[in-house]
């Protein structure tokens, strides 16, 4: 038989490791950009990684299982490669932003 200290468990649980990402507050620039990716790319989860540490929530498409996002990175972007942050500016223009480590620094700007 176990016996555990409720105050213990109330303590671990409530700490920020065990929420879960939806229960964390979150940036949303879901307005701006759509990162596509593809879940096996190391580079698209540097970019991952630094989204969910900094509670920044955008649209992802995976061009490995859609299609339909795999021709609109190719048609718009010019290039297949992921990752790759699709930006939509004020004016409605699209630009298109490919390199992980730039895609990071776009989006810890937009934090501040």
């Amino acid at each position: 038989m176990n016996y555990y200290c409720d105050a213990c468990l109330t303590d671990v649980f409530q700490s920020k490791r065990f929420l879960t990402a939806n229960a964390l507050p979150t940036k949303t620039m879901s307005d701006k950009f759509v990162l596509y990716q593809d879940p096996w790319c190391p580079f698209c989860g540097r970019v991952t990684s630094f989204m969910q540490s900094n509670q920044i929530s955008i649209p992802i498409k995976d061009t490995a299982k859609d299609m339909d996002a795999y021709r609109e990175l190719v048609q718009g972007g010019g290039r297949a490669t992921v990752p790759c942050l699709r930006i939509t500016a004020e004016d409605e223009s699209v630009s298109w932003l490919y390199e992980s480590a730039d895609i990071i620094d776009l989006l810890r700007r937009e934090l501040t």
